[in-house]
């Protein structure tokens, strides 16, 4: 009696009802290697005591200094020459824009920045000086803008439309001039033109 055949299209359970086992080796080994200064492949951040309140980013950000630019991507380019953009600090590599944002306005950049994720509390006096800061800045800055009054605004709309209307007429009379030359010379007999003669018939319409 022959053993039965088994199903190739039978569906094959496995018991995963394990606890996870971590290597220890690999974990000590990545640990050593922290220690001694190597480069492990993730990032780490430094402990640090006391961490600064988050500030104000001062340094602008250039999200679109390459749009509408082809890169030519190597395989054994640098992590960092891949397309996207990356952060130095993180050691990451961000596909898009809105993600390298998001990364920059991030708790992990910013821990590893040695800041925390909590403003720091302004006073009264600070709300004051930057307040006369901003009037200051505005005042010194872009000169007063000149208020029309709604009859003036209204003369110049009607002195730029009558131009337009003057310099499309007299492109009309231009092309039709053009246009009546060149239907002359059509008809031109230059013999009768060498002896004096009417050389068509010409029409007093103008």
């Amino acid at each position: 009696m022959s053993a039965p055949q088994e199903d190739p299209t039978a569906v094959k359970f496995v018991e995963n009802v394990q606890r996870r086992r971590w290597n220890r080796a690999e974990y000590e080994q990545r640990a050593f290697a922290r220690d001694q200064g190597g480069d492990t492949g993730e990032t780490y951040c430094e402990p640090i005591e006391a961490r600064d309140p988050h500030q104000y980013r001062e340094k602008h950000i250039n999200l679109s200094s390459r749009v509408n630019k082809a890169e030519i991507i190597t395989g054994d380019a640098a992590q960092g020459e891949k397309g996207g953009f990356y952060c130095e600090m993180c050691r990451c590599l961000l596909k898009d824009s809105a993600t390298y944002l998001d990364h920059l306005n991030g708790r992990k950049h910013n821990l590893a920045l040695g800041l925390t994720m909590q403003t720091e509390r302004s006073t009264v006096e600070d709300v004051k000086e930057k307040l006369s800061l901003l009037a200051k800045r505005k005042q010194e800055g872009k000169p007063e803008k000149k208020l029309y009054v709604l009859e003036e605004r209204i003369k110049q709309a009607a002195e730029v439309e009558e131009r337009l209307k003057e310099e499309k007429k007299r492109r009309r009379l231009e092309a039709k001039r053009k246009k009546d030359q060149e239907k002359q010379a059509e008809f031109t007999d230059p013999t009768l033109a060498s002896m004096g003669l009417p050389t068509g018939f010409g029409t007093s319409k103008k």
